[in-house]
């Protein structure tokens, strides 16, 4: 199946896929349902996907006892569990070192209009 990355054309998601000119061709199911979360970083997966083996049923959410006032998660904590992290190289687009900055934590809005060299020295601390 077809996978686009809008945002990022050569985003590299170790463990799953590396697209090449903003697309990816993915077979595995569980890959497919997984890219999903990467939606806040521009992945497009198409509604018609091959059959993903039943997962077990979600668990409730637990009450904050705050009132229901709590926020949503930030995009951080959007990325696919066991998503490998990857440093692009240094010479890399800003958006591969954006994407890498989101990965390390750090909140989209907060690297959005940060230039490549100012990411790098974020994300090297």
């Amino acid at each position: 199946m077809l996978i686009l990355s809008k945002k990022y054309p050569e985003l590299r998601l170790n463990g799953l896929t590396k697209f090449s000119g903003g697309k990816s061709d993915v077979s595995d199911p569980e890959v497919i349902e997984r890219l999903r979360g990467f939606a806040h970083m521009g992945v497009v997966v198409p509604e018609a996907t091959p059959a993903v083996p039943e997962t077990p049923p979600a668990v409730p959410e637990k009450d904050s006892g705050d009132g229901g006032n709590t926020p949503p998660p930030a995009d951080n904590e959007h990325v696919a569990p066991g998503a490998e992290l990857f440093e692009p190289k240094g010479n890399a687009s800003v958006e591969e070192w954006r994407a890498y900055a989101v990965q390390k934590g750090h909140e989209s809005d907060a690297v959005a209009d940060l230039k490549r060299e100012d990411i790098k020295a974020l994300v090297t601390e």
